[in-house]
């Protein structure tokens, strides 16, 4: 079945894709850079073959660990699918969030978690919490309506149910403290260690991508999200000329990636990705995410993801969009939308 896959995709990668103007993409987001004084990262992929349509730039977009934030949500939706008796929850379950994720019990929160997070002090109970991403809270949701408006709350809170159970499977099942398998990937065989004493708070903060622990590039993100949207194998991304190639199965069933792509669709007409400004009438935006990750050893300031799966044509395309400072509904929104419109 995967050799058949393979000639599938060998023979995907030979068909003329839509052939993106490299020079003024370089220009375009140079001048961004320059202009608002940030810098950035830009990947656009075929997810179908894993071919590396664009990079902006390759050294930065292919080796450059980054906090990932939100975009592990998604990751984390599928864990929790995957063990619902671990985690007490559903796809339908309602869960109410009332714009903070409160000690679920005595002690969850250590001193150290204290120190080192963006936890505040309620003075009359005399008890910790970690705001949501809305400070009213998003009110009574589904894991799909989590996800399209990126409920912290909704993911801690039932992280907590088996934090160390929950961070395990989140980097073994996607295989996140590993490269891509790719060619021209300096850090594919290098692991990051992982620390030996991990606070429950700490793994379940894994599960919003908050905690500094989990670190990936925009190629491994691609690779992922590639995989999820385009209903393929794990890919190993290649250059064009390249020949496709299967590197890990999908690790979860086809039933929950329905349910994701179903969730992903809707952060691009309800979610955080609802003020796409797209003038360009040639591309269709099909889903997305956004992430918005505390830089490693500052509470306050943070960096911006976007994902966003496209077609344009008859081709599909995957664009990977990060920015040094700023968030993903900002910053990261505001790039991609200038990409999109000049393609």
């Amino acid at each position: 079945m995967i050799r058949i896959l393979c000639i599938f995709l060998l023979y995907i990668s030979f068909i003329n894709l839509y052939s993106f103007e490299e020079s003024e993409l370089n220009r375009s987001l140079r001048d961004w850079e320059q202009t608002n004084h940030n810098q950035a990262i830009v990947l656009i992929t075929s997810p179908s073959s894993g071919i590396i349509e664009y990079a902006y730039t390759k050294e930065n977009a292919f080796s450059k660990k980054l906090p990932a934030g939100s975009i592990l949500k998604t990751l984390s939706s599928f864990v929790f699918l995957a063990n619902p008796e671990k985690f007490h929850t559903s796809w339908e379950k309602n869960f109410i969030c009332n714009g903070k994720f409160e000690e679920p019990y005595s002690n969850f929160f250590t001193l150290e978690d204290t120190n080192n997070y963006n936890l505040f002090k309620n003075e009359k109970s005399d008890t910790f919490y970690y705001n949501c991403s809305l400070a009213k809270g998003h009110g009574e949701i589904t894991m799909s309506q989590a996800l399209a408006l990126s409920c912290n709350s909704y993911y801690l809170h039932f992280a907590s149910h088996s934090p160390s159970f929950f961070h395990n499977s989140l980097l073994q099942d996607w295989k996140l403290d590993e490269g891509t398998g790719a060619s021209f990937e300096s850090f594919s065989k290098q692991k990051f260690t992982r620390p030996k004493k991990i606070s429950h708070f700490t793994s379940s903060l894994m599960s919003i991508g908050n905690a500094g622990i989990i670190k990936v590039t925009a190629l491994k993100i691609a690779q992922i999200y590639g995989a999820i949207f385009a209903n393929t194998q794990i890919l190993k991304p290649i250059q064009k000329g390249e020949m496709p190639e299967v590197v890990n199965p999908f690790p979860y069933s086809q039933n929950t990636r329905e349910k994701i792509q179903e969730a992903l669709r809707l952060v691009t007409i309800k979610g955080t990705l609802k003020n796409l400004s797209l003038q360009n009438t040639s591309i269709q935006v099909l889903g997305g995410k956004t992430g918005t990750p505390t830089k490693d050893g500052n509470k306050t300031l943070t960096h911006g993801w976007n994902i966003l799966y496209f077609k344009k044509g008859d081709n599909l395309y995957l664009l990977v969009v990060f920015t040094e400072n700023g968030s993903g509904k900002r910053e990261a929104l505001e790039l991609s939308s200038i990409i999109l419109n000049l393609l």
